[in-house]
């Protein structure tokens, strides 16, 4: 049989009667498949075998002597090899033809068995003879399960090949000694004379599994995963006697268990004390071998050597790579139900301050749910001592406020301790680093508020009172001493201050602490002092509209050329509970540690002075602005754009939705009103603010929070300012609530507020508001919601597209790649770039680019994790443009972060309805020569990568989690390439780098990171991570030993990464 080609091209498919038909009908040609592996490195000869069954299996006769499997550090990584080329294979066909299990064979197919012809044809049926039991295996299930005691235990083939036994050597003993339904059972190995205990705890569906309780995800236990993932079995001893553990880093396992595992907790098998390690034969790895052993001894050895290894390990947790680093964690985590304080104290002291940054949300919750104390005074000044850095503090407070939101509360009293003893820890921590002081009076302050467990806020209470004592002593300690006609004359006051206030503000401003501690706390100026003010550098003016209250503008301009602005509000009544509870609120909304504002920057309240101050905000009000914008309505006024107003309208009422988010959803921040609420005058800063939270009052539902905004906004502005009618658009309230509450966060709001609706006999919405309410809800399941920022980016563009017609499209293309950084458009993903350079500069082009570009975008907001470059419809997007600057742009749109334009090419390959897409690019070595890069076609090429780090003695081990990136030269020839794993939400691990050795010092390799850094920065990559092994080539070329996140590291965006912030399309 032959197939057509392009161009006329004829290629065979297979012989007539080699073609089989599976179970199902379906045609396979074994030819079509075979081919795929005739050059693969470390494959002799390939036999597709699935002639009328459910699947089809491959028999593969290995090349013992090719350095791919010669080389390879242990079988496990053999295997490995084999099941990454069979799934590179796979990706080419179709799912009827792929091969979903294999056998490595002891011996090629030979003439003498009449398995081959004189020409070395197969003969098919003889094979499938000859091997039929190979084959028969490939077809029976690759486990054994058990069932006993309500569990199901699945225990892999290899498990009892590699153990030397067979099935009924294993046997299960039920454990019947509680009464009732039994929930144990040991598995009993007869040969080995070994068992293995596991019991089941219904309740949070965790299991004891020989000496460590796990949770399972799901109903099976299975043991192939947790004697093959080194995450799982190390510092089990119980059951590594019991099954044959290896090193398969990469075994998927976390859809399946959840790796921080615990101690047992008055468990039948208890915590061992003084237990003789185990150590599991074959380790390859030294390091690992001496982690397991050591963590076993500080898991179940006596207290003194506990502690003796735990020293050791605080000092080497540093010198561990991500995975010997991310284990010891795991297990030092599983020490917090450990039954001695001293041994937990000192273990959540070691993680605190050396656990990397995006895991720290590992130790923390096993120590707090464990019911047991993990700090006490030693552990404090210690910590204190050390510091914890800033991105460690934000980490910690995130996960105190999702307690606050998520903990059953009032907590028991021993929970109720643990906060107690982290608020101590607080203080203790901000005595040794006043600079943190701001951050903890927040935390505290928000821990006040938790009104609904009433011990844990008077507490904080009692703490956040010595903290502000001391800082104010602090303070008055190291005041400057200057004479006082110098200070006389640095103040100037506004003519119409009456006399005995101008004493009464004298005083505060010159005579006390109170000028400096605003001003440190409003504008993060630490180092500020009142003796760098010059002579009238402080001018003092009242702001009209305090009623009982006095509020005071306070401008202090320094030596320096500094300039602030301070709000001073005087009353007398500042003591009081209420109003001391509206200062928490702005302490706490205003500090938390998301770090997108929505309050302005809050000074100091002293009930003593009868003063409070904050951040002055000297910009127009929403209302002021919807005045200004309304007259524009009116003959011959300057024309405001609709967009214009959209983006005052969500912004202002976005904000106080995300205030009430800041707040846990407890409150209405203040009053919801446009003349609460400053929106900047330029649209790429974000921080649009409320001004006061004065008049707050208790959330109830949806609708006490979305009424007011109704009524303000949009009713009152058409009451006043009826001509606007025709631009006021009721949806830019819903839009609000997704730019305020995140992507769900929002939508879930919409609805919850649309059930309200439907449940109220009366309410203050006209039913188009409410029909409108539905279309909008149903709309966010079928599009995509622009967000402001992207929008406010497209105004922008074409805006100045109007004022420059006849600009280059290099220059159209750089304004997009500042407007990107403009408006931190990458923090929505790429989507969000796609989509601006669709509305921009590809707005006008051809039909079939518009189609291709809305075929693009249409995939990219259905499957978010596929990226662009992984898709058909770029290579079609690419293929629709017809001029080499549109293709230029193109390049730029897939890759922007590139120093120097670069050319990309988009391939396709494979059959119809399979298309497979890669990225190609080019790269010039230090002698002229071209290469291009990309990801591998053919399983050949991933064979000839592996094959080239052996030959080249780079001692990588093959992982089916594995990516790769190759380079060819003009022939096609593999001569470097490097291999990643995606290791973390915006975290790429690259585990291998090489190239052939003849073309080293030719600047390859330094041309290749950098193009595969490009290319993960497109993905929305952030951090690059790898190996120690690797540390002097990459420590030249941008890497950093960093302690923070756990290694070697190379930040991909300009600055290190924040913390897990709620954007536009983010989740909480």
């Amino acid at each position: 049989i032959f197939k057509e080609l392009k161009h006329g091209h004829l290629t065979i498919v297979d012989r007539i009667k080699d073609i089989y038909k599976n179970n199902r009908g379906q045609t396979v040609a074994p030819l079509r498949v075979e081919r795929k592996f005739a050059t693969v490195p470390g494959i002799k000869r390939t036999f597709l075998v699935g002639d009328h069954r459910s699947y089809n299996v491959l028999l593969i006769v290995p090349d013992l002597d090719d350095p791919v499997l010669s080389a390879a550090p242990d079988e496990e990584s053999r295997r490995d090899y084999f099941r990454q080329i069979v799934t590179s294979a796979n990706q080419d066909l179709a799912p009827y033809e792929r091969v979903v299990n294999y056998s490595l064979l002891d011996r090629d197919f030979s003439i003498d068995e009449d398995e081959l012809t004189s020409k070395g044809t197969m003969r098919r049926k003889t094979i499938e003879k000859n091997f039929s039991e190979e084959i028969a295996a490939l077809y029976e299930s690759s486990h054994v399960d058990l069932e006993a005691a309500g569990m199901k235990i699945r225990i892999p083939r290899w498990i009892f090949r590699d153990l030397g036994i067979i099935e009924s050597d294993v046997a299960t003993e039920v454990d019947n000694s509680d009464g009732g339904e039994p929930v144990a059972l040991t598995l009993i190995d007869h040969s080995h004379n070994q068992s293995l205990y596991i019991r089941r705890n219904a309740q949070n569906n965790s299991y004891i599994i020989g000496d460590l309780s796990y949770r399972v995800l799901g109903d099976v236990i299975d043991l192939g995963l947790f004697a093959r993932q080194p995450r799982l079995w190390v510092a089990n001893p119980a059951l590594m006697s019991f099954t044959p553990c290896r090193e398969g880093w990469d075994v998927p396992f976390q859809h399946k268990v959840v790796p921080q595992a615990s101690l047992p907790i008055n468990g039948v098998n208890g915590v061992v004390k003084d237990v003789v390690p185990v150590e599991p034969p074959h380790l390859s790895d030294p390091q690992l071998q001496e982690l397991n052993l050591d963590l076993q001894i500080a898991l179940y050895g006596s207290v003194d050597n506990s502690m003796k290894v735990l020293e050791k390990l605080s000092e080497s947790l540093i010198s561990y790579d991500d995975r010997l680093g991310g284990v010891a964690r795991l297990r030092l985590a599983a020490l917090a139900t450990h039954p001695d304080e001293l041994i937990r104290c000192t273990v959540y002291r070691i993680l605190l301050l050396d656990e990397p940054m995006q895991d720290y949300s590992v130790s923390f919750p096993a120590f707090v749910q464990s019911g047991l104390s993990f700090i006490n005074e030693e552990s404090i000044k210690h910590i204190s001592r050390e510091g914890i850095e800033k991105r460690r503090l934000a980490a910690l407070r995130q996960r105190l406020y999702s307690y606050r939101l998520h903990l059953d509360w009032p907590a028991e009293p021993i929970v109720q301790r643990q906060f107690k003893n982290v608020f101590r820890l607080l203080l203790n921590f901000v005595r040794f680093n006043p600079e943190y002081y701001k951050s903890v009076r927040a935390e505290l302050a928000s821990w006040i508020l938790h009104r609904v467990d009433p011990q844990i806020s008077r507490f904080a209470e009692m703490i956040l009172d010595q903290l502000v004592s001391w800082f104010e002593g602090r303070l008055v300690e190291n005041a400057t001493s200057i004479p006082e006609p110098l200070l006389e004359n640095m103040l100037i006051f506004d003519e119409d201050l009456h006399e005995s206030k101008q004493e009464n503000l004298k005083d505060l401003l010159l005579y006390t602490t109170f000028l400096k501690q605003s001003i440190m706390l409003a504008f993060n100026e630490d180092g500020f002092d009142i003796d760098q003010v010059p002579e009238g550098g402080i001018w003092v003016s009242r702001v009209p509209g305090g009623g009982e209250f006095s509020f005071f503008r306070v401008s202090v301009n320094t030596l320096a050329g500094k300039h602030f602005d301070l709000l001073l509000v005087q009353r007398d009544d500042m003591d009081f509970s209420s109003v001391m509870d509206t200062n928490h609120w702005m302490i706490a909304i205003g500090g938390h540690p998301n770090e997108q504002r929505v309050l302005p920057r809050f000074g100091c309240i002293r009930p003593e002075l009868a003063t409070m101050s904050l951040e002055y905000v000297n910009e127009l009000t929403a209302w002021e602005k919807i005045r200004e914008f309304a007259g524009s309505a009116y003959p011959n006024a300057p024309a405001v754009q609709d967009a214009d107003w959209r983006r005052l309208f969500v912004t202002a009422m976005s904000t106080f939705f995300r205030a009430w988010k800041y707040s846990g959803r407890q409150i209405l921040p203040g009053a919801l009103s446009p003349s609460n609420v400053v929106v900047p005058e330029l649209d790429f800063r974000e921080s649009a603010l409320i001004l006061s939270l004065s008049g707050w009052e208790e959330y109830s539902s949806p609708s006490s929070l979305v009424r007011p905004l109704w009524a303000n906004f949009y009713r009152k502005t058409l009451a006043l300012y009826p001509l606007v009618d025709r631009v006021l658009d009721e949806s830019w309230l819903f839009d609000s609530i997704i730019e305020g509450l995140g992507a769900k966060g929002g939508a879930d709001f919409l609805r919850e507020f649309s059930a309200e609706l439907d449940g109220l006999t009366t309410h203050a919405f006209h039913q188009v508001f409410v029909k409108a309410l539905e279309d909008y809800i149903e709309k966010l399941d079928n599009q995509w919601y622009i967000p402001q920022p992207l929008r406010n980016a497209i105004h922008r563009y074409h805006t100045w597209e109007r004022l420059n017609p006849k600009v280059t499209s290099q220059a159209r293309a750089e304004l997009l790649d500042g407007l990107i950084g403009m408006y931190h458009l990458n923090r929505l993903g790429e989507l969000a770039r796609y989509h601006l350079y669709c509305e921009t500069y590809f707005e006008h082009a051809s039909e079939k680019v518009k189609q291709a570009f809305n075929s693009l975008l249409h995939e990219l907001w259905a499957e978010p994790k596929v990226h662009a470059t992984q898709r058909v419809e770029l290579s079609e997007l690419q293929a629709s443009l017809a001029t080499q600057e549109d293709r230029d742009v193109f390049s730029r749109l897939v890759f922007p972060r590139t120093h120097k334009p670069q050319s990309v090419e988009v391939l396709t390959f494979g059959e119809k309805g399979q298309k497979q897409v890669v990225v190609r690019t080019n790269i010039n070595d230090n002698h002229g020569e071209k290469y291009d890069i990309r990801e591998p076609i053919e399983p050949e090429e991933v064979g000839s990568l592996y094959r080239l780090f052996y030959q080249e003695r780079f001692p990588k081990s093959v992982s089916e989690l594995d990516h790769h990136l190759i380079v060819t030269d003009s022939t096609d020839r593999v001569i470097g390439g490097l291999t990643y794993k995606d290791q973390d939400k915006d975290v790429v691990h690259m585990d291998g780098l090489v190239t052939s050795g003849p073309l080293m010092g030719r600047g390859i390799a330094t041309a290749l990171l950098e193009d595969f850094v490009t290319r993960m920065s497109s993905q929305g990559a952030k951090v690059l991570k790898t190996d120690f092994l690797m540390r002097n080539f990459c420590e030249r070329r941008g890497f950093n030993i960093n302690r923070n996140w756990g290694g070697l590291v190379r930040f991909i965006t300009q600055d290190e990464p924040e913390l897990d912030r709620d954007d536009l399309n983010g989740d909480e």
